[in-house]
């Protein structure tokens, strides 16, 4: 057995400060920057500083992002008012019409 559990004095190793934190909290609370500045620096330096496995989680929630809005859209939402009528004035008359009698 470790001699050190049975005197009931355990040593805890010292964490060091990694510097590249200490010189985000700095620039971080650095006084005179507005909130949307801290804000991007927040996100700036959350992101620099993602592991390989966070950055490989990011890419695919991007991906799928772009699936979702940019190819559905193509296929599955067509421009209907586009293509039945030919300017403003009908497409906002049919749209109106639309919504009153919709009963």
């Amino acid at each position: 057995m470790n001699a050190g559990l049975i005197s009931g004095k355990r040593k805890i190793p010292r964490v060091k400060a990694v510097p590249d934190r200490v010189a985000f909290c700095e620039n971080f609370m650095r006084k005179g920057s507005t909130i949307l500045t801290k804000l991007f620096r927040f996100y700036y330096e959350g992101f620099r500083n993602l592991s390989g496995w966070g950055r490989n989680v990011w890419i695919i929630i991007i991906i799928k992002l772009f699936i979702m809005f940019a190819i559905l859209k193509l296929f599955f939402f067509p421009d209907f008012l586009g293509k039945r009528f030919d300017n403003d004035k009908e497409r906002s008359d049919y749209v109106m019409e639309q919504l009153i009698n919709s009963r």
